[in-house]
């Protein structure tokens, strides 16, 4: 079974643990056998919150979870959102992402988020999985459901949830939600789709008219959250520009 934590783990080359069995067993975090496995309590440590498991009534995890659990920042999963594939090449990440790729791994954060963006609102024809992270206190990518190519809606895990949209809902909120950032309003004030006294004058009034109705079906979603996250004061007017014509 192709999960994101192995398409992600496999892209990255693949990391041993020196401490792996090479031998078939189930995994404690997602639920899948993998040829090469840890002693869960060994590799996950005494933090691990076992209401999160796939399978909490076994006792081996698989290495990928393993791999993908472990690390200290910055030399951590968690602190990045993720981009990976089965076979599609993607952009090159961060400079300073802490795992090298053979190009099906691309590791972001919030200063350039464009390929995430663009696989969101136009999908690889590619098996693919995406991981936004806001606090990168939480480890999302074992977590993770994996997008089929052509299918109709894209899934993504954002902190403690999964999202699903349409490209075209994907590409129109968060085209929304720039469009009202560059007109004065602010995040939290979209979020909730409660705009600011102050906010309403001018171009803020012109820009809530329009684009309001776009994002007041979501109000205090995690969907809408997504799409703010995406938006910086650095992108928003390319975003604006792109998707909100």
């Amino acid at each position: 079974m192709l999960t994101a934590v192995r398409m992600a783990w496999d892209a990255a080359g693949g990391p041993s643990h020196p401490k792996a069995i090479a031998a078939d067993a189930g995994c404690v975090v997602c639920g899948v056998t993998h040829h090469r496995h840890l002693r869960a309590r060994d590799a996950l440590g005494k933090n691990f919150d076992i209401l999160t498991a796939a399978r909490p009534d076994l006792s081996t995890v698989c290495e990928p979870c393993a791999w993908a659990l472990a690390g200290k920042p910055p030399q951590t999963l968690r602190m990045w959102s993720i981009l990976t594939t089965a076979a599609t090449i993607l952009p090159t990440g961060a400079p300073s992402a802490p795992y090298p790729s053979d190009g099906r791994l691309h590791l972001c954060n919030r200063k350039d988020q464009s390929a995430i963006i663009a696989a969101l609102t136009d999908p690889p024809d590619d098996v693919w999985a995406v991981t936004i992270a806001v606090s990168g206190q939480k480890h999302l990518l074992p977590y993770t459901p994996v997008n089929a190519p052509g299918a109709a809606l894209v899934l993504a895990r954002i902190e403690g949830c999964v999202v699903d949209a349409t490209p075209t809902e994907y590409g129109a909120l968060i085209g929304a939600c720039a469009a009202l950032r560059l007109a004065g309003h602010n995040p939290d004030s979209i979020h909730a789709v409660t705009p600011t006294v102050p906010a309403l004058t001018r171009d803020g009034l012109t820009a809530w008219r329009r684009w309001s109705p776009t994002v007041a079906p979501h109000a205090n979603s995690p969907l809408l959250q997504l799409a703010l996250h995406m938006t910086t004061k650095e992108t928003i007017r390319d975003l604006a520009d792109r998707y909100a014509a």
